[in-house]
Protein backbone atom coordinates (compact mmCIF):
# COMPACT_ATOMS: atom_id res chain seq x y z
CA UNK A 1 0.00 0.00 0.00
CA UNK A 2 1.62 3.64 -1.56
CA UNK A 3 1.77 6.07 1.30
CA UNK A 4 1.77 8.81 -1.00
CA UNK A 5 -0.27 8.88 -4.46
CA UNK A 6 1.88 10.68 -7.10
CA UNK A 7 -0.61 12.77 -10.13
CA UNK A 8 0.73 14.45 -12.64
CA UNK A 9 0.44 15.69 -15.86
CA UNK A 10 2.79 13.53 -18.85
CA UNK A 11 3.34 16.49 -20.39
CA UNK A 12 5.25 17.93 -17.21
CA UNK A 13 7.29 15.58 -16.93
CA UNK A 14 9.21 15.98 -20.44
CA UNK A 15 12.95 16.93 -20.09
CA UNK A 16 14.72 20.09 -20.07
CA UNK A 17 17.55 20.52 -23.20
CA UNK A 18 20.31 18.57 -21.93
CA UNK A 19 17.90 16.29 -19.22
CA UNK A 20 17.78 12.94 -19.11
CA UNK A 21 14.83 12.76 -17.22
CA UNK A 22 11.65 15.20 -15.96
CA UNK A 23 11.32 16.90 -13.50
CA UNK A 24 8.27 15.32 -11.98
CA UNK A 25 10.89 11.80 -11.85
CA UNK A 26 13.74 13.63 -10.47
CA UNK A 27 10.92 14.95 -8.14
CA UNK A 28 9.89 11.09 -7.36
CA UNK A 29 13.38 10.05 -6.93
CA UNK A 30 14.13 12.78 -4.49
CA UNK A 31 10.98 12.09 -2.60
CA UNK A 32 11.14 8.40 -2.22
CA UNK A 33 14.85 8.61 -1.09
CA UNK A 34 13.43 11.11 1.94
CA UNK A 35 10.14 9.15 3.00
CA UNK A 36 12.68 6.03 3.06
CA UNK A 37 14.77 7.65 5.41
CA UNK A 38 12.21 9.57 7.22
CA UNK A 39 9.73 6.34 8.10
CA UNK A 40 12.16 4.20 8.34
CA UNK A 41 11.74 1.88 5.52
CA UNK A 42 14.46 1.23 3.01
CA UNK A 43 11.98 -0.26 0.15
CA UNK A 44 10.16 2.22 -2.22
CA UNK A 45 6.97 1.06 -1.73
CA UNK A 46 5.39 4.37 -0.22
CA UNK A 47 5.47 6.19 -3.01
CA UNK A 48 2.70 5.01 -6.56
CA UNK A 49 3.22 6.58 -9.81
CA UNK A 50 2.21 5.23 -13.10
CA UNK A 51 4.37 5.99 -15.64
CA UNK A 52 2.68 4.16 -18.54
CA UNK A 53 -0.87 6.09 -18.51
CA UNK A 54 -1.28 8.35 -21.43
CA UNK A 55 -2.85 11.51 -21.25
CA UNK A 56 -6.06 11.01 -22.76
CA UNK A 57 -6.67 7.35 -21.47
CA UNK A 58 -9.16 5.68 -19.29
CA UNK A 59 -8.44 5.31 -15.69
CA UNK A 60 -7.44 1.81 -14.80
CA UNK A 61 -8.21 -0.54 -11.94
CA UNK A 62 -4.74 -0.59 -10.58
CA UNK A 63 -4.66 3.19 -10.70
CA UNK A 64 -8.10 3.08 -9.14
CA UNK A 65 -6.97 1.11 -6.35
CA UNK A 66 -3.80 2.66 -5.41
CA UNK A 67 -5.64 5.81 -5.26
CA UNK A 68 -7.73 4.58 -2.45
CA UNK A 69 -4.96 2.52 -0.76
CA UNK A 70 -3.09 6.06 -0.73
CA UNK A 71 -2.52 8.22 2.51
CA UNK A 72 -1.79 11.26 0.66
CA UNK A 73 -2.55 12.91 -3.18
Amino acid sequence: MPDIFISYAHLDNQPFSGEEKGWVTHLVDNLRNLVSRKAGRPEDGQLWIDFRMNGCDEITFEIEQQLDDSYLL
